[in-house]
């Protein structure tokens, strides 16, 4: 089964121009490629996990490391108008607006103080009646 169809010219001139492979021959001779690159790939696996382990393995980092993956990542995408949200957990803890190039305009209001007025809704609500099933 293929993904693309091979152009009909390009298949007629290639059967005339090769001689014909008996199948025993193309199964043994794809069964060695497949045990080729099985074993070449299990050692570039290998020396790449051999590199990691040792620290010799280079890591592409921002250019400046002080700010945060949020930040870097924003600028990347040349977002405009993000609010980056930082979370503990699975609450939010604060809440920061972003200009275009990343730099903090005016912290939104933290995530804590909003998340202590949810919460005081909600139980004001359930002591004012009887809950509805």
């Amino acid at each position: 089964m293929t993904f693309f169809r091979m152009p009909r010219f390009l298949r007629r001139f290639v059967r005339r121009r090769t001689k014909y492979i008996p199948e025993e021959d193309a199964l043994s001779t794809k069964r060695n490629l497949s045990l080729a690159y099985a074993f070449i790939a299990w050692n570039v696996f290998g020396y790449i996990a051999y590199l990691g382990m040792t620290g010799r393995l280079k890591r592409t980092r921002p250019e400046d490391e002080s700010i945060s993956k949020g930040r870097y990542f924003a600028r990347l995408l040349n977002a405009k108008n993000v609010t980056l949200i930082r979370v503990e957990g699975l609450t939010p803890v604060s809440r920061v607006l972003l200009d275009d190039e990343g730099n903090a305009v005016v912290p939104a209001s933290n995530a804590e103080e909003e998340s202590e007025n949810r919460t005081e809704e909600v139980t004001e609500e359930d002591t004012s009646g009887e809950a509805e099933l």
